[in-house]
């Protein structure tokens, strides 16, 4: 959160019968070297008291406030698309009324905020098709206009790990990887129009070995230096590899470089990675090698 200079950090508490919960971190440099070098935390605060899943999160720089996503399990069949809006004060957050936006099966979750037109866009997996909302946000509460399906062949994306979404904000799009039934990992440009998101044409960035877990462990960022869209997944199709791709959106279309392998041992849970405008491209994993959880800097060039 930006504008109150906190972290927030949302979660399914499983200490606490599952509630979706948040909790409010202050970054400090302890010794006036100049150097952040711890965090402490507020208390923790309940946001949904039904089980939750697919907890996710974003900034809204716009309106100040924190998005959040998940999945509310609202009886024992049924886990619903829902957000809720969460206002930072001091070392606390507040929350307004939960909004949902899909009444069925909620899977594959993931939100970014478009910051070229103040809305958050959300994509996730229904009845085994992509789709994607777009959310504004209004006070404490946010409004969604209709879905609209980004992959409807019956072969979206079905997992968290293998759906991931960046804002270009030099484009101003939205990118959207993930893979499909066949296993080859695909990416699609998607177009936010006042409360609407529209999409060009799938584009293929790995090419599967038909397992539906070819390419997964998936996430992206974007990299505001050089204009470009980052891509890193596990590629099973190349001994289950930490590989990244280098994506430059044009028009409603994404083109891509070569793969470049950054762990060559199986390589695991990159279920975030993030461009620093003085280091480049951050990206943690779990290499399954050693079971070590490591990250590195890799550098974007053309």
């Amino acid at each position: 959160d930006i504008g109150s200079n906190k972290v927030v950090i949302v979660y399914k508490d499983t200490s606490n019968s599952d509630y979706g919960t948040a909790i409010v971190g202050t970054v400090s440099d302890d010794d006036s070297d100049g150097e952040y070098d711890s965090i402490s935390f507020g208390s923790e605060v309940v946001f949904n008291t039904d089980p939750v899943d697919h907890v996710k999160a974003v900034y809204d720089s716009a309106n100040g406030k924190v998005v959040v996503v998940y999945g509310d399990e609202y009886d024992t069949d049924t886990l619903r698309c829902t957000a809720i809006v969460g206002t930072v004060s001091g070392t606390s957050i507040s929350f307004g009324s939960e909004e949902v936006f899909y009444s069925y099966t909620c899977q594959a979750l993931r939100i970014v905020y478009d910051s070229s037109n103040s809305v958050v866009v959300i994509a996730h997996e229904a009845a085994a098709r992509g789709k994607a909302i777009v959310g504004t946000v209004s006070g404490t509460s946010i409004t969604f206009g209709s879905a609209t399906n980004f992959n409807d062949a019956s072969d979206g994306p079905e997992h968290d790990d293998k759906l991931a979404m960046a804002f270009d904000s030099n484009s101003n799009k939205v990118v959207i990887a993930y893979q499909v039934y066949n296993g080859d990992g695909v990416a699609i440009v998607g177009t936010v129009s006042g409360t609407s998101i529209s999409f060009g044409s799938e584009v293929s960035f790995n090419t599967g070995s038909g397992s539906s877990d070819s390419t997964n462990h998936i996430a992206a960022t974007f990299d505001t230096t050089n204009n470009k869209v980052v891509i890193v997944y596990k590629d099973s199709n190349n001994s289950n590899y930490g590989t990244a791709i280098v994506g430059t959106v044009s028009g409603t279309s994404i083109s891509f470089g070569s793969e470049a392998v950054f762990n060559s041992a199986s390589t695991n849970a990159m279920d975030h990675i993030s461009f620093n405008s003085d280091n480049g491209v951050l990206i943690a994993y779990l290499d399954s090698g050693t079971s070590d959880g490591k990250a590195l800097w890799g550098t974007v060039s053309g």
